[in-house]
């Protein structure tokens, strides 16, 4: 799955790339830092390789997507996510179902023309309120869509993810953890379309006061099992970014011992595999601040 992260213009990025099953468990990985990258645009599908390399034409941008009714007020593109022919945008401000309840689009590449990303559905959730802000965060993978609401369940603060079915826009499932002392369901979210991954880096139930913890359920919204890293411990952050892809979840600590690290799992069993801490690494560099894992590789963020 391909994720973008605007938040990281003009800062450092710490870029490490190994194969989990080709780590020691629990050994710490290389990395290399990089100057600053990439500005995108929330909806302007670019690439910054050559031309000739551009897998949808000759310009870096193929082209600008707005809503099929645009409203500034509803923030189209506030989130965004990509995998193959299929986009999810969050319009977290769209008041169809209530003043900024929320909606998320997905749209089809070719839909409507060769190289036009058509729409072909807008996702709500059936039991929407206003403030919900739905799509505040969203994923895709496969069919299966993510999406945050900050709507109140169980208790102040406690939020839920809804899971859609792209091709035919239904809801499939609300995800929520039964909880009441988790405030920040939700805030990370990653689908590979198998797994459905949600952190809560702030406030989740722990020895510690932001210790964090990830809840993993199945494509249907039952819950598989909770993560936790094996040394985690207060204001660690544990679960503020996650990633899945197929047999690993990622999931970022940038708070450990105030350097960062990552942890990665066993995606079918939930057992930890590794724990990632880059070289070079010291306090404050939030290493793991973003996270992604494809094709058994792990690229990790952090702002030094």
């Amino acid at each position: 799955m391909d994720r973008l992260f605007p938040n990281l213009l003009a800062t450092r990025l710490l870029l490490s790339f190994r194969r989990p099953g080709a780590l020691p468990p629990k050994t710490p990985m290389r990395s290399t830092m990089l100057r600053p990258l990439l500005a995108l645009p929330a909806l302007a599908l670019a690439c910054p390789l050559a031309q000739a390399q551009l897998p949808w034409g000759t310009a870096e941008t193929d082209l600008a997507i707005q809503a099929a009714t645009p409203d500034p007020s509803d923030q189209f593109g506030f989130s965004v996510d990509l995998d193959g022919d299929l986009a999810v945008v969050g319009a977290p401000g769209d008041d169809d179902a209530g003043s900024s309840a929320g909606a998320v689009y997905v749209l089809s590449r070719n839909l409507g023309g060769a190289g036009a990303w058509g729409q072909a559905q807008k996702l709500i959730a059936g039991d929407a309120l206003a403030a919900d802000l739905l799509g505040a965060e969203v994923s895709i993978g496969g069919n299966l869509v993510m999406a945050h609401s900050y709507q109140t369940v169980l208790g102040t603060y406690h939020r839920a993810v809804y899971l859609f079915d792209a091709s035919t826009g239904a809801q499939v499932a609300k995800l929520i953890d039964g909880d009441t002392a988790v405030t920040t369901f939700g805030r990370a979210i990653d689908t590979d379309g198998v797994h459905a991954v949600v952190g809560m880096g702030y406030n989740a139930p722990g020895p510690g006061t932001n210790q964090g913890r990830v809840a993993v359920f199945d494509a249907a919204g039952n819950l598989s099992y909770h993560l936790s890293g094996s040394d985690t411990d207060q204001d660690d952050q544990f679960g503020l970014d996650v990633s899945v892809d197929g047999a690993y979840i990622a999931v970022s600590a940038p708070q450990k011992e105030n350097g960062g690290a990552v942890y990665v799992f066993d995606a079918a069993t939930g057992a930890e595999l590794h724990k990632l801490v880059g070289t070079g690494v010291t306090p404050g560099d939030n290493f793991g601040r973003e996270v992604d894992v494809d094709g058994g590789r792990v690229l990790v963020a952090g702002a030094a």
